[in-house]
């Protein structure tokens, strides 16, 4: 968790950004019912997972899953 502030600033989030962290099962339960691949590293304990961005809805629902830069996300967003 010490690190997600340092990530979130380097991917450019902003106020209304959230990032995924918590307690391993709990994040690990969220990426199974999400559909997450990946792979945790056995030395480090770090996860490497595609960079998927998710947009949810305020209802909680996912509307997109994508792996494209920022204007698709912005349009993307802006069909929700």
């Amino acid at each position: 968790l010490d690190r997600l502030p340092g990530l979130a600033e380097r991917w450019q989030l902003g106020p209304g950004d959230h990032v995924l962290g918590g307690p391993v099962e709990e994040v690990e339960a969220v990426l199974d019912a999400w559909n997450v691949a990946r792979e945790r590293d056995p030395v480090t304990g770090d996860v490497a997972h595609p960079p998927l961005l998710f947009l949810v809805d305020a209802a909680g629902v996912i509307q997109f899953v994508t792996l494209s830069g920022r204007e698709t996300v912005v349009e993307l967003a802006k069909m929700m």
